[in-house]
């Protein structure tokens, strides 16, 4: 067991010190500069740019020792468990009817992109192998976690790749981030392009022109305090504990539960169970823990939009320290099949899913909950909410609330197929998980049309 020194503490703490000040660099960057603003670049990704351009890959002027990087490529895969474990935490359980008008259809259709996208990611990524023998077996999978995974995620792959005792991780980890960087790029260019085209033909429900999109959005912040909206409802009070720390206390909670049970599975040697990923073990027991509190009825205590507030806290900097430690150098060596995939993932994504499954089967306003679908699988979920943002400004519609739960259920879903695929791809190859997989996005393809014929959508949509 490693011990733990001041020294080692005061370490951690001066990096998470500079990463925050990157970050603050990339918050004036996207304040500023009309490009960034543009393609509506987070912060975290321009802040993490900043830092990879300053440090040792690059120009190399960064005051930083150079073990920093080292530790900062391991923060991905820590900061990510705790934001998949919340993941659960606070949804609301739809009613039927709820279920049918609504979330149904999203869920089906998002699940639907999660099984496509990690189907033809292994398969493009078998392909490459075929022909570039240096890529890793698992090579592909970076498509899925870089599109709907996002820049966080890919300390997810690393860190499942690592307990696996694999030592390509870390490549797979800077891989999956240069895929994450172009996916967030075509999908905010690309959705941006759609609102606009939307707006001009009247498929939007709020927007009525381009022209109407709010500056704030681009600049990446509101001036008028009176405009700010709210971080949440204050659940206990402040005299007892700080409402941020509870929440966060309830993830993290559970999160040093899910590494009791994955040490003592390991322990003992339990088998398949003590292969399963500590990330994996935290969102199951988070799942327990919340119906338990629905039953007990103490899901007053959680407030969702709180516990969004903390997992983004560790988004931000999970996604700028793993830019800042991207291995530059083995990322360029796979230069090729990275765009291929990318551009593979991309094309298929939005042809083959987003669009047919979309426009005939998300619920209304289709438009708005398309656009978000569409942002969720070339990004992240609060790329999706960034363009419903821009869709629809003020809220007026349902969407946010169709998408966010759909999303989390999806979530249910997706981690942990995600969890086993490596296990499958290196016990049977990527084709057979790769015909596997795609054969369950067939199969939620035929249940979407299924869910449709039973349940019309009340709005013509485009033919």
């Amino acid at each position: 067991m490693v011990t733990i020194t001041s020294d080692i503490l005061y370490q951690i703490l001066y990096e998470f010190m500079y990463i925050g000040a990157l970050l603050i660099i990339g918050t004036l960057l996207r304040a500023k500069i009309p490009l960034f603003q543009n393609l509506y670049l987070p912060a975290s990704v321009l802040g993490g740019m900043a830092g990879l351009l300053l440090g040792p890959s690059i120009l190399n002027i960064s005051p930083i020792p150079g073990n920093w990087i080292s530790d900062m490529s391991a923060y991905p895969g820590i900061l990510i468990i705790p934001i998949i474990a919340a993941a659960p935490l606070g949804i609301h359980l739809p009613t039927r009817k709820e279920f049918a008008n609504s979330v149904g259809p999203h869920f089906i259709v998002a699940t639907s992109i999660v099984f496509f996208q990690l189907g033809i990611g292994v398969l493009i990524g078998g392909l490459c192998c075929k022909y570039m023998p240096s890529l890793w077996p698992t090579f592909g999978l970076e498509g899925f976690a870089g599109f709907w995974g996002g820049h966080a995620t890919a300390g997810l792959l690393g860190n499942t790749l690592k307990g696996l005792g694999l030592s390509y991780w870390e490549d797979a980890q800077g891989v999956c981030v240069t895929v994450a960087t172009l996916g967030i790029i075509s999908g905010i260019v690309g959705g941006t392009i759609l609102i606009n085209w939307a707006a001009r033909k009247n498929y939007t429900t709020v927007l009525k022109k381009p022209g109407d999109i709010p500056p704030e959005l681009k600049r990446g912040y509101i001036s008028d305090p009176a405009m700010q909206p709210s971080l949440g409802r204050t659940t206990v009070l402040p005299e007892s504990i700080n409402t941020v720390a509870f929440h966060m206390a309830c993830i993290l909670s559970v999160c040093g539960i899910a590494f009791l049970v994955s040490n003592m599975l390991t322990r003992f040697s339990i088998p398949i169970l003590q292969d399963f990923s500590v990330w994996l073990w935290a969102l199951l027991l988070m799942l327990a823990v919340w119906i338990f509190m629905v039953k007990c009825k103490l899901d007053w205590l959680i407030d969702k939009k709180v516990v969004s507030h903390c997992t983004s806290l560790l988004m931000e900097f999970a996604v700028c320290s793993a830019i800042v430690s991207l291995p530059l150098k083995s990322v360029m060596a796979y230069i090729g099949p990275i765009i291929i995939l990318s551009i593979t993932m991309f094309l298929s994504t939005v042809i083959i899913c987003v669009i047919p499954l979309g426009v005939r089967f998300l619920p209304d306003p289709w438009f708005e909950c398309g656009i978000a679908t569409y942002g969720q699988s070339c990004g992240v979920f609060m790329t999706g909410a960034l363009l419903l943002r821009i869709a629809d400004p003020d809220n007026k519609t349902d969407a946010i609330s169709s998408f966010s739960l759909s999303f989390a259920l999806c979530s249910l879903v997706a981690w942990p197929y995600f969890a086993i695929a490596p296990n499958i791809i290196l016990s049977y190859g990527s084709f057979t998980f790769a015909a596997f997989t795609l054969g369950i996005y067939v199969l939620l393809g035929a249940a979407a049309i299924i869910f449709r014929w039973i349940y019309p959508p009340a709005s013509k949509r485009i033919s």
